[in-house]
């Protein structure tokens, strides 16, 4: 009985079924390697894994890795909470009252708030009558946590850089007391006034390195006597919110016209950024940089991509940045507008020009590739088909090559050289006429 073989066994694609007398041994099981179609016999060690909870093969539950990760998450936002234990209990004019009331007992003026307004510029002390040592109300004590200073005990009227009007009348007999103890109460609008100052602001285009200054001068009079009251010093707190704030005051007297001084105290103040929000400015401004390098850097690979789809992505990617870079700017603590600092002559505007013209480049990039991808396409041509038919060599052909006269071979695609070299290449004789049709190519 004559046995047929298919094209595959018969152009040694596939080896033959085994017959009798052939000696078949059954072979181990043989794996290809990864990447290749070359069988292996090399049994693959398992790798020591270089993750620390896979060692030795053995795996931590992942429950454990996460209840780990949360706990330390919540170890480093309790440490960061203790930044605020001991805030509330510190008191910035303790010392400094109490040295005055030792020393030079007298009139004190305390800047309890300043704000600071960069837009305008403006500064706002809001200052607080205080006597320390001597000049106080009975039952007033304890302002500041001084026991020895307290509320004015006589009307005085504040004049601020010699304004002929005054910008706060104080009166003692308006502070209220206490029915059950006796003790006075600090009633704010009474004992408080506000003074505004306009800012020197030469440098107001280094932020966040800026910084601000101003001098003022302030006076007390007794409008029962008329007489001046000394003012001992002028202090007010050293920061708020961004800025640091940084005072120096001295006693000064201006001359009238009939020879007679008018002693007065003034106050320098000297306002810039504090050191963390000047690392803050500055690490966004960074971090702006680093992502427009990023959209550089992809304008280079685009150059290098052949394929669309990449540069299509690159390009959503630089539209991300695009926005991205704004929003850190405006998340700068405390920064100014848009008005042309150096922060934004050195990163902001170069930064936005450099990623809207990395866009730009990143849209013609792959409007050119598929130009070039529908070009390619319209030259091609499909190959000439032809369809063999092996012409039987005698109508009683029993046994032949492993071909019949019914056997007719169709190929979809042609078998280009490449192909007749990779199988010449895998078996000798794979692309010999006695065993597969050729198709011409053109």
């Amino acid at each position: 009985m004559s046995t047929r073989r298919s094209f595959l066994s018969s152009s040694g694609l596939l080896p033959s079924s085994p017959t009798e007398g052939d000696n078949f041994v059954s072979p181990t099981p043989i794996h290809a390697l990864e990447g290749s179609t070359i069988p292996s016999s090399t049994e693959r060690k398992p790798q020591k894994s270089k993750l620390p909870w896979r060692r030795n093969n053995k795996s931590v539950d992942a429950g454990v890795v996460i209840f780990l990760c949360a706990l330390l998450s919540l170890l480093f936002i309790g440490c960061l909470c203790f930044a605020f234990v001991g805030g509330k209990d510190e008191e910035p004019f303790n010392k400094l009252l109490n040295n005055i009331a030792a020393t030079e007992p007298g009139l004190v003026l305390v800047g309890e708030n300043v704000d600071v307004d960069i837009d305008e510029p403006s500064l706002t002390v809001t200052w607080s009558l205080v006597n320390c040592g001597e000049g106080y109300l009975d039952g007033s004590q304890g302002i500041h946590r001084s026991n020895a200073c307290g509320i004015p005990d006589t009307p005085l009227k504040i004049y601020v850089d010699n304004s002929p009007v005054p910008v706060a009348s104080f009166d003692p007999s308006s502070i209220p007391l206490l029915r059950n103890s006796g003790a006075r109460r600090t009633i704010q609008s009474l004992t408080q006034f506000d003074s505004d100052h306009a800012l020197d602001v030469p440098e107001a285009r280094l932020y966040p390195f800026d910084a601000y200054s101003l001098s003022t001068t302030l006076h007390a009079l007794n409008p029962t006597t008329n007489e001046t009251v000394l003012i001992r010093k002028l202090v007010t707190i050293d920061a708020v919110f961004s800025f640091d704030i940084i005072t120096s005051d001295a006693e000064t007297y201006t001359l009238l016209s009939n020879g007679s001084q008018v002693q007065s105290h003034e106050i320098s103040i000297t306002v810039r950024r504090s050191s963390t929000m000047r690392l803050y400015a500055m690490l966004m401004w960074i971090a702006s940089w680093m992502l427009a390098h990023v959209v550089i850097g992809q304008v280079v690979f685009a150059f290098k991509s052949k394929d669309s789809g990449s540069i299509y992505g690159y390009g959503i990617v630089n539209l991300v940045i695009l926005f991205t870079i704004p929003q850190l700017r405006n998340s700068m603590p405390d920064a100014p507008g848009f008005d042309g600092i150096l922060l934004d002559a050195i990163g902001f505007f170069p930064q936005m020009v450099s990623c809207g013209l990395c866009a730009v480049i990143l849209l013609v990039l792959a409007a050119v590739r598929e130009l070039d991808l529908q070009q390619a396409e319209l030259q091609e041509t499909p190959p000439n088909l032809r369809i063999w038919t092996p012409e039987p060599s005698s109508p009683n052909t029993s046994v032949s090559d492993g071909w019949t006269s019914s056997d007719t071979l169709i190929s979809a695609s042609p078998i280009t050289p490449r192909f007749r070299k990779l199988s010449s290449d895998f078996r000798p004789g794979l692309h010999s006429p006695e065993n597969f049709a050729l198709f011409d190519e053109q």
